[in-house]
């Protein structure tokens, strides 16, 4: 190959690379301009919900010339704040946000996008899921595009906007990287206080589900073996059960949740019933003691925790199509789903081997929503320290 020829084809390679570079660079740029016009259309339901809770303190004066030895207390009034996410649910002015925000406060406020700050009134809350309901008055709301929780699937990516530390809007990019056995969605991203009860967007600007909170070692399973900074893992509620929620909430003031009245361990086949309670939706249907269900609404069970959230947040009185096994045949009957009267607290199922099929949540989230209740304080710790010692100073 003569010099010619080898300096023609450097020259083509040449040109081919800065082609390819080019071409990636444009493509990159088209990305990112995608994801701003998606961010764009996404944030403006979002806002900033902030809470203010006050308490009486006792502080020690120092008085006289032995103040050293000697003090008296006084009372104080010490403020703090809670911030949060919420989502514009609808155009009425209802907002969805984290009961642990703003339960039990003394004022609450909302920031919209355009950051003008507007009252809000409490509607109600879910302790059983941890969400509650606000209300603002402000005219051409921009309500959120809630999508279809049952149409995600693991690995898609997602973006969570909310208030990040101060910084709104915060925009994290992630993917959902599993359905848990429970049915919430387990999250991929940078999330940081403020985050709590953000919404999760598809690339379609949907909103599929509302963060809920985060795992931590505690709650782990004892045997699972986890890094130092590998350990945190975010959940999410799927968006079809928080509108059932806010609806709800809403309308009744409460959540109604659907019960059946079954008890029973899952076993390979599906859920064995082992025992019925009398005159339940379950008895009223023709379910016997040893059935196994293996069908609920069309779905496949493949947990009692599963099956327990189905049931729960199905509007009592709906007739659910429902499939069993008995005597080795697989039947069909409808089942007309009743209303849970009161809330159990979740047992865990380890020192058991009978659990209720409208069991609710794991005693831990409970824990979670106080660690996370705790964490919004701790941020403000510092400002309140300030304003103790200013109180506790000498006139």
């Amino acid at each position: 190959m003569n010099k010619f020829s080898t300096g023609k084809i450097l020259a083509v390679a040449i040109a081919v690379a800065f082609t390819r570079a080019a071409f990636a660079g444009e493509t990159l740029s088209n990305f990112q301009k995608e994801i701003n016009q998606l961010v764009d259309s996404c944030k403006v339901s979002v806002v900033t919900v902030s809470a203010w809770f006050s308490r009486e303190a006792d502080l020690e004066k120092e008085t006289g010339l032995l103040s050293f030895f000697k003090s008296e207390e006084t009372k104080a009034s010490v403020t703090s704040i809670n911030v949060g996410t919420g989502v514009i649910f609808d155009k009425q002015g209802y907002i969805l946000t984290r009961s642990s925000i703003v339960v039990g406060s003394e004022s609450t406020t909302v920031t919209l996008i355009d950051g003008k700050e507007i009252p809000a009134r409490f509607v109600g809350s879910d302790p059983e899921s941890g969400f509650a309901v606000i209300q603002i008055e402000h005219n051409n709301l921009r309500t959120a595009n809630l999508g279809n929780s049952e149409q995600v699937i693991p690995g898609a990516w997602i973006l969570v906007i909310g208030n990040s530390i101060g910084a709104f809007p915060s925009v994290t990019m992630g993917a959902l990287n599993g359905i848990r056995n429970d049915g919430l969605f387990q999250i991929t991203a940078n999330l940081n206080l403020g985050n709590n009860g953000s919404p999760v967007f598809n690339l379609s600007g949907e909103v599929v589900g509302l963060v809920a909170g985060r795992l931590s070692p505690p709650y782990l399973l004892p045997d699972m073996v986890v890094g130092e900074n590998d350990y945190e893992l975010f959940v999410a509620y799927p968006i079809d059960w928080i509108k059932k929620v806010a609806s709800d909430i809403i309308e009744f003031g409460k959540v109604r949740r659907g019960w059946i009245g079954a008890f029973g361990n899952y076993g390979s086949n599906g859920l064995k019933i082992s025992r019925i309670k009398d005159k339940s939706p379950a008895q009223q249907s023709g379910l016997l003691e040893g059935d196994v269900i293996v069908k609920f609404s069309h779905k496949t069970i493949s947990s009692i925790s599963q099956l327990a959230h189905l049931v729960e947040y199905t509007t009592p009185g709906q007739l659910v199509p429902l499939e069993f096994i008995r005597a080795g045949q697989v039947q069909k009957l409808s089942i007309e789903v009743g209303e849970k009267l009161h809330h159990k607290s979740a047992v865990p199922s380890t020192e058991s081997t009978e659990t209720m099929v409208y069991f609710d949540w794991p005693a831990d989230f409970d824990a979670i929503e106080k660690n996370r209740a705790l964490e919004n304080r701790i941020e403000l710790l510092e400002r309140e320290l300030e304003k103790l010692k200013k109180l506790v100073e000498p006139k």
